[in-house]
């Protein structure tokens, strides 16, 4: 009896045992379970969070790339208006360079048309004071002294000689005159701007030549001061000065012919 009473204890505990080992494989299995579902939402949670950083630095970058573009645009854009302005300008001084040209082209025919009256009348001049010589030579001999006064003769033609020599000597100086009125122009500086300086710089530009300063007025009667390599030059020379001045930097230079531009002020504004 007692045999089979510990047979029975012994089983028991047997199963107990078991039991034990049941549960502890299960909570183990359990455990387990957990582990894997942690780590997998460890993983995806980091997944997660590194898209999201990717996502956010490619957004910056993005962002980056586009801001960078729209600056680069919007200073071509700003570019692009300056030199249109820059390009207006310049169409625009083209347009005035070519509507003075022009004008000086004129002016410059017309006085090349007077120039050649004033010598064709001066020819003339010289040409009738040596007729009225040799009128006075043959007086002279064909005339008795019985017939009428050979001085009082001789005195009005020499008279009326002389007024003729004197008309062709001015036509000769107002020739003259005109021959040498030209002046080769680097600058036109107006009241509102500093002649001085102006006059200062330029002689720097052109140290080898002394330069000369004239008051006038421009087509429109606003007052200026003219800066140029020399005055009341032949035509030729004025021009060979301004091909001078463009060679050097002054594209703008021209030749301007006038006998009123009276004396040269450069001492007047060089502060030398």
């Amino acid at each position: 009896m007692n045999d089979i009473q510990t047979q029975i204890e012994a089983a028991s505990l047997k199963e107990a045992q078991l039991r034990i080992e049941r549960q502890e494989l299960e909570i183990r299995a359990l455990r387990d379970k957990e582990t894997r579902e942690t780590r997998f939402w460890d993983i995806g949670a980091r997944g997660v969070f590194q898209t999201l950083i990717g996502g956010i630095v490619a957004g910056f970058l993005i962002f980056g790339f586009l801001l960078d573009n729209t600056l680069k645009i919007n200073d071509l854009d700003r570019r692009t208006q300056a030199l249109e302005a820059e390009k207006q300008l310049l169409e625009l001084e083209q347009a005035e360079a070519i509507a003075r040209r022009d004008e000086l082209n004129q002016e410059e025919a017309q006085q090349q048309a007077a120039l050649k009256a004033t010598r064709q009348a001066s020819i003339q001049l010289e040409k009738d004071f040596a007729v009225l010589e040799a009128k006075a030579a043959e007086l002279r001999a064909s005339i008795s002294p019985s017939d009428i006064d050979v001085g009082e003769v001789i005195d009005q033609l020499e008279s009326s000689a002389s007024e003729a020599k004197g008309r062709a000597a001015e036509r000769v100086e107002a020739l003259t005159a005109l021959e040498n009125s030209y002046f080769p122009v680097i600058a036109s500086v107006y009241e509102d701007q500093d002649a001085s300086y102006s006059y200062e710089v330029l002689q720097k530009k052109f140290p080898d030549i002394k330069l000369h300063a004239y008051r006038t007025n421009d087509k429109n009667g606003r007052p200026l001061t003219a800066i140029t390599l020399g005055g009341y030059l032949t035509r030729d020379a004025a021009r060979s000065l301004v091909e001078t001045a463009r060679e050097s930097g002054r594209p703008d230079a021209f030749v301007r012919q006038s006998q009123a531009w009276g004396e040269n002020v450069a001492d007047e504004i060089s502060t030398d």
